[in-house]
């Protein structure tokens, strides 16, 4: 059977990745059809992720000031590309033949990279697919903006306005949230998830993640907490894939605070639900999930440009805190638990994965299995194991956002 969508991401940061696979989870339980989540990052030759993938890592891991500047550059310049057309059509050529020989219905654009090479896929190689833009953060830049696209599903009002703005106005905008997996939506209980994490029943919790791969100074706050903590308390640090911060952290000698300390995860939802306060990398993905399970979040260690405004996205809605330095940042979680600051959240609405899934079947890619989608909609199908959809991620692989 032809793949009838493929998933599109760039794998700069894993919160994209996982909620590209949310999205297609939720494909498979709906769709009696085939999805392809592609990285496309792995079919760049290696000249190309010398220019367009390496720099990006150097800057935030060792010169966040400088991918600022370029960053704010772009939105002050209304950039519409994230490198050289000519470099992008040249370093994606095996891509765009491996999309070629799928030939999908739809590409679902997950990171704004991606939106180009769909782009790009579209305008060189099949003019019939179509394409469908995934925002996820609660910042945007004019790049989004390319020929070819032909709806965006957005977190916001706010990256609703900036597209229009940059001149997406005839494409229709479609608000829907940002996709996480089922898991979050569960409803695990405290006592349920310590058991399951094997965590005190009774301690007071706080989770510090560092997202997918860093960095973060956790080991820094969980000392402050250590230092400043007026109760018994239990932590939980995920390091992610940074295994120098994993190192780091299980050679902490804490005398107050017990931390368990752990690299790639896959059991965040448990480990969510079964803390009091979240202190984390502002990645939204992560956001979204600590606003699915009513989890008051201290954001912290926030990149500079998408990871600040989603900071300020969840400040601006009373879900949470930013945090300017490790101290600080264990301040206000001990403050949260002894009830002296409280965090309004929503919790979970209509699940994003769902709604992305009806937008795209209203795609005139679509239009005659539509039908048949909505008589079979009410039949729920358990989801899968990401085992059984083909995707070009090996199992095991894929940090947290």
């Amino acid at each position: 059977m032809k793949d009838r969508l493929v998933i599109l991401t760039l794998s700069y940061g894993m919160g994209d990745v996982i909620a590209a696979r949310a999205v297609a989870d939720t494909w498979h339980a709906q769709i009696d059809d085939d999805v392809m989540v592609i990285d496309g990052i792995q079919w760049f030759p290696a000249w190309f992720k010398l220019l367009y993938v390496t720099p990006y890592w150097l800057m935030i891991r060792y010169c966040p000031a400088l991918w600022r500047k370029l960053f704010e550059g772009r939105l002050r310049d209304i950039k519409r590309h994230t490198i050289s057309p000519a470099l992008m059509a040249l370093g994606t050529q095996r891509l765009l033949d491996h999309l070629e020989g799928l030939r999908p219905r739809a590409i679902l654009a997950a990171e704004v990279g991606a939106c180009e090479i769909a782009s790009l896929y579209k305008t060189r190689r099949d003019d019939r697919v179509q394409i469908a833009a995934m925002i996820l953060n609660y910042g945007c830049e004019p790049a989004w903006v390319q020929p070819g696209v032909d709806m965006y599903c957005v977190p916001s009002d706010g990256i609703a306005a900036q597209l229009r703005e940059w001149g997406a106005g005839h494409t229709p905008i479609e608000i829907v949230g940002v996709p996480i997996a089922r898991s979050f939506l569960n409803g695990e209980s405290k006592t349920s998830a310590r058991e399951r994490c094997g965590l005190s029943p009774n301690r007071p919790t706080i989770l510090l993640m560092a997202g997918g791969m860093g960095p973060a100074r956790l080991d820094a706050v969980t000392t402050e907490l250590d230092r400043a903590g007026d109760m018994p308390v239990q932590a939980i640090a995920i390091a992610g894939h940074d295994r120098a911060l994993l190192d780091r952290l299980r050679k902490l000698r804490p005398t107050r605070t017990d931390v368990h300390a752990i690299g790639w995860t896959d059991n965040v939802s448990s480990y969510m639900a079964a803390a009091d306060v979240l202190i984390t990398k502002p990645g939204a993905l992560t956001l979204s999930e600590a606003s699915a399970m009513h989890l008051p979040v201290i954001a912290f260690d926030a990149l500079p440009g998408l990871e600040e405004e989603n900071a300020r996205e969840w400040i601006r809605r009373g879900a949470g805190w930013l945090s300017r330095s490790p101290a600080e940042a264990a301040s206000l979680a001990l403050a949260v638990l002894r009830g002296d600051l409280h965090a309004s959240s929503a919790g979970p609405g209509r699940p994003a994965a769902e709604a992305i899934v009806r937008l795209l079947l209203s795609l005139d890619s679509f239009a005659p299995q539509r039908r048949t989608a909505e008589v079979a909609r009410p039949v729920r199908r358990p989801s899968p194991s990401p085992a059984q959809y083909r995707s070009t991620f090996s199992e095991g692989n894929l940090p947290d956002g």
